[in-house]
């Protein structure tokens, strides 16, 4: 994986077009789609920015449903709210919290743990 990083970086280094770096966010953003583990962004406001297609298996809503929704108030069972919120405020500080356990809650009401 160093070996192909390193290649990308020199590549990108000799060759600054955008269509360039174009295909190396499309590579990424494939990756983070189609990848056999839950993932899921926030912007700084708590609402959701990224969706993957295992997330969507997860929980039953689509990619289209999830976006733009504030993710603890949506995703999250009450009684777990305010631990994820702390949670989310302190890695927007650039604050680590490991091995948190996240309770995701599907549309059909069952809870995920996801790490």
């Amino acid at each position: 994986l160093s070996f192909q990083t390193q290649s990308v970086m020199e590549r990108g280094a000799e060759n600054k077009d955008s269509a360039y770096w174009t295909q190396i966010a499309d590579d990424w953003t494939r990756l983070i789609q189609k990848a056999n583990a839950p993932i899921f962004g926030i912007d700084t406001e708590g609402n959701v920015s990224e969706w993957n297609d295992k997330t969507e298996t997860i929980t039953g809503y689509s990619r289209t449903q999830a976006i733009g929704q504030p993710l603890v108030k949506t995703y999250i069972q009450p009684e777990n709210r305010q631990a994820v919120h702390q949670v989310f405020q302190k890695a927007l500080r650039g604050v680590e919290t490991a091995n948190f356990e996240l309770p995701l809650l599907s549309k059909s009401g069952k809870r995920y743990t996801v790490l």
